[in-house]
């Protein structure tokens, strides 16, 4: 559950900012760099979801673990 809310929320937030972002034919080049910085905290946060997970611990993000614990419950 906590992937999905992770994962869920770059997603929309990544969706948000092109079209916010990408109308604008001026601020198309500051939506793409965003959008690689967004990418970028995507590739980091699941790389340290896989290493927790491989070893075995338990953990929460911040503001998506304790959100999808209350979720599962």
């Amino acid at each position: 559950m906590q992937s999905t809310v992770v994962f869920g929320f770059f997603f929309i937030l990544n969706i948000l900012i092109g079209i916010i972002f990408g109308n604008l034919s001026f601020l198309g080049f500051l939506a793409t760099v965003i959008n690689t910085l967004i990418s970028i905290a995507v590739i980091i946060v699941w790389i340290v979801s896989m290493i927790k997970a491989y070893q075995g611990q338990i953990y929460k993000w911040p503001w998506a673990g304790d959100f999808a614990e209350r979720q599962v419950k």
